[in-house]
């Protein structure tokens, strides 16, 4: 039902907002997404001067996201489709792209 969904979703992107404090912290990422659940959906967005860079680095190792103007790094999580795996993965090829 939509509550579990909505539970899942939550619980996707709260990791996600995690694994992006643990490893994009230093590497000067930002986190722009809301961190209260009530006010997120189930995307995250980033800020990083070098995001024009970062995005395709990302998705040519399988972490498909968009850019947007000047520096936001845009990336969804489908709680039907993606795991915490996932999102770990994903932070952790940001991370090393950043390097």
């Amino acid at each position: 039902d939509l509550a579990t969904l909505r539970a899942q979703s939550l619980s996707l992107t709260g990791f996600v907002i995690e694994c992006c404090d643990t490893l994009l912290g230093g590497l000067g990422f930002q986190v722009v997404t809301p961190r209260e659940a009530e006010r997120r959906g189930s995307q995250i967005t980033l800020r990083h001067p070098e995001a024009a860079k970062l995005v395709p680095a990302a998705a040519e190792r399988g972490v498909v996201g968009d850019k947007r103007e000047p520096d936001l790094l845009r990336y969804g999580f489908n709680a039907l489709y993606n795991t915490h795996a996932d999102a770990l993965r994903a932070a952790t090829t940001l991370a090393e792209s950043a390097r």
